[in-house]
């Protein structure tokens, strides 16, 4: 199964865009696995401190714990398992956070909370993106 959950308020996405702002566009999902695509820019908590590099195990715990996925009426308890950044190879690809879970949401689920926020910000019901299939 595959779908898309996505920003479906194009001014919002517009004014985020033209802000220093970020949030969630659109989620890909296909099985256990999520592509969160961003308004903006990856969050840095999930990207090395230095081009070329990759986070060390630590880095990358940490970062997991900025993730919380929610929802879904037959599996509801979902864990994250790893994530992988996916940068576009030129400005007309989209950067992709991929996460990998630990089973799938299920066909029945209506709708699917994502809460992905930098360890500096405070989570808050506004740093969350809720999309419905």
């Amino acid at each position: 199964m595959s779908a898309a959950l996505e920003c479906r308020d194009a001014r919002r996405r517009q004014l985020i865009r033209a802000s220093k702002l970020d949030g969630i566009d659109y989620i890909d999902v296909t099985a256990a696995h999520l592509c969160v695509h961003f308004l903006n820019e990856i969050p840095p908590i999930f990207l090395p401190k230095k081009k070329g590099e990759v986070l060390t195990e630590d880095q990358k715990r940490e970062a997991m714990q900025h993730i919380r996925v929610s929802g879904g009426r037959r599996i509801t308890d979902l864990k994250v398992r790893d994530f992988n950044v996916d940068l576009a190879a030129n400005k007309y690809e989209e950067n992709c956070l991929g996460i990998d879970l630990s089973g799938e949401g299920g066909r029945s689920a209506r709708r699917r909370r994502s809460r992905i926020w930098p360890k500096t910000t405070r989570p808050s019901a506004s740093s969350s993106s809720t999309a419905s299939r």
